[in-house]
């Protein structure tokens, strides 16, 4: 009867010590972790349980202590981090170039602008100044009516003429 009870015993003990051996399987990690006598570890292969309950299973691939694994964990989250920290300053740099690119288009633009409006303006006196000249031609001449006919006839053209080529070098306000 004792050797019953003690023949149990060991049965119970290593029966149990097959069970704390076994995995608990997660299936969204590549990962197994295991109970062991030396506490957990981590098979980082792929973990086939034993058909044998009496049997722990078998890691194909590197296991490793708890602890390591974290440790190690962390080391690839930091360089992971760090290659990320990495590829985003590259990008901070390029988008700090096109920044500075795309203000001195900008400048560039407005002083474009300013003097095509200047240059529009200009324009717009000449028109005044050609009526000017017209208006302080002598009355001698303009008391022929056939001669002021001409000279208005050719005001008129001089100034359809001046008034085409303003209008063909400023942008229209819907082309922008």
């Amino acid at each position: 009867m004792k050797k019953c009870i003690i023949v149990a015993a060991i049965m119970t003990v290593s029966m149990l010590s097959v069970f704390t051996l076994a995995s608990f399987a997660q299936d969204d990690v590549p990962y197994t972790f295991l109970s062991g006598p030396s506490g957990p570890r981590v098979c980082l292969g792929s973990w086939k349980p034993s058909k044998d309950p009496a049997l722990p299973g078998t890691c194909y691939g590197q296991t490793m202590d708890l602890n390591q694994f974290s440790a190690s964990s962390s080391r690839l989250g930091a360089e992971r981090l760090n290659s990320v920290i990495d590829i985003l300053s590259s990008i901070d740099q390029r988008l700090s170039v096109n920044n500075a690119q795309m203000q001195n288009m900008l400048l560039a633009i407005g002083n474009m602008q300013r003097s095509m409006e200047r240059q529009s303006y200009q324009d717009s006196g000449l028109n005044e100044q050609i009526n000017r000249r017209f208006n302080a031609l002598p009355q001698e001449i303009l008391a022929n009516d056939a001669f002021r006919r001409e000279i208005n006839k050719l005001r008129e053209d001089i100034l359809k003429d001046v008034d085409a080529r303003i209008s063909a070098k400023t942008p229209s306000r819907g082309s922008r």
